[in-house]
């Protein structure tokens, strides 16, 4: 297979599979599923931008969240603490973010004098621009590019048998 042919691999994987997903969980209103969902995707994205410049998840997590999403710049790891580890391990996120939806308008708002209310809707929309900022920079620059060809090499993208 090509480099060509992997990166759209990758490209299709990550806007089908994975946000796809999360866009279906949110539409059935699986919301607490879908914000689970979002914490592997920016897991996945994290691999594929820093494969082999970071040596482990935690913080190849913590640098995109820093780096590609600016309501969390700075908050990566607290991100990683309560989204990526608690949410998905215990269904908690140890009272520093408060999960909603339905009403955009409070993302990023004081709940209850000390969490952060992170609406689903708007988590989502970054995510979105994160993903479109990467699969850009992997057919601009070549470190990049190089990095996610590495992860697609040890880590090979399912595909759907038809």
């Amino acid at each position: 297979m090509t480099d060509d042919a992997k990166l759209d691999q990758i490209s299709l994987s990550l806007r089908i599979y994975n946000l796809g997903d999360i866009q279906k969980a949110r539409q059935a209103d699986c919301n607490i599923g879908a914000f689970i969902l979002c914490s592997c995707f920016i897991d996945h994205l994290s691999r594929y931008r820093y494969y082999n410049s970071i040596k482990n998840d935690k913080n190849r997590f913590i640098a995109f969240a820093d780096n590609y999403l600016p309501s969390f710049k700075g908050n990566g790891k607290k991100l990683y603490q309560s989204l990526r580890s608690s949410l998905v391990h215990n269904y908690s996120t140890r009272g520093h973010y408060a999960l909603a939806w339905g009403d955009r308008s409070v993302h990023l708002t004081i709940y209850a004098g000390k969490a952060v209310n992170v609406d689903l809707d708007e988590f989502i929309l970054e995510l979105e621009s994160a993903l479109t900022r990467l699969l850009n920079e992997l057919h601009t620059d070549q470190a990049i590019r190089k990095q996610a060809l590495a992860h697609y090499d040890t880590y090979p993208i399912m595909t759907q048998v038809q």
